[in-house]
């Protein structure tokens, strides 16, 4: 998987954020290529995460339910530009309670009836 610039920049910025070395002798990620590491496992991240979760360490197991969790709420969470999600209505899932559409706020209706 190659990553266009951008892409490329927010992968530095989030190594940087969590290695930023000391600024004398410990050198930051980007400057021990950990960026371009990291691009590396991103391109074999399925076979990772599921080596996470089949891991006999408990600790890896924890971390690949942990991402798991965070990525599949964050995916059931996202509301779109829209304001709504496709994925909402596959699951049959009617929105955000006591938000209430613009035609309802005019009418007076309050939202849930």
């Amino acid at each position: 998987m190659t990553l266009n610039a951008r892409q490329r920049a927010a992968l530095t910025t989030i190594c940087e954020t969590f290695a930023p070395g000391d600024g004398a002798g410990i050198p930051s990620a980007a400057a021990l290529g950990a960026v371009a590491i990291a691009e590396g496992l991103a391109a074999d991240r399925e076979r990772l995460l599921l080596k996470l979760g089949d891991s006999s360490s408990e600790r890896k197991r924890v971390l690949f339910q942990a991402l798991r969790s965070i990525a599949t709420t964050s995916y059931l969470l996202a509301p779109g530009p829209t304001g709504t999600s496709p994925v909402w209505d596959a699951i049959g899932y009617p929105g955000a309670a006591g938000i209430r559409s613009t035609t309802e706020a005019r009418a007076g209706v309050s939202a849930g009836g």
